[in-house]
């Protein structure tokens, strides 16, 4: 039997800026259901991470968000911080929504 999934409605996109500055861009709407997609592709798109590397987690072009998916931002900001790396949020989100029991 075969499992067909939908497409994630997210896209992430990794850009050197220069300078040691890696924007991590964010699109679509991020939500704890897809949470596994969302971290395999955020992992795929961080790797190499150099010590002292500036990380910017854009999230200027995401709709939504809900606290599950956030959480695991806000966990991968951490392990970045702690391998050594400079991490931050930027951009603003459209609309925050409640987590879906």
């Amino acid at each position: 039997m075969t499992t067909m999934r939908a497409p994630a409605r997210f896209e992430i996109e990794r850009v050197d800026e220069g300078g040691g500055v890696v924007a991590v861009r964010f699109e679509g709407n991020l939500e704890l259901d897809e949470g596994a997609a969302l971290w395999k592709e955020l992992g795929a798109r961080l790797e190499p991470t150099q010590r002292g590397q500036e990380t910017r987690f854009d999230l200027s072009g995401v709709e939504t968000i809900d606290g599950g998916a956030m959480a695991l931002l806000v966990q991968k900001k951490w392990d970045l911080q702690s391998s050594g790396a400079r991490c931050e949020f930027v951009g603003t989100v459209q609309k925050i929504s409640d987590m879906k029991p």
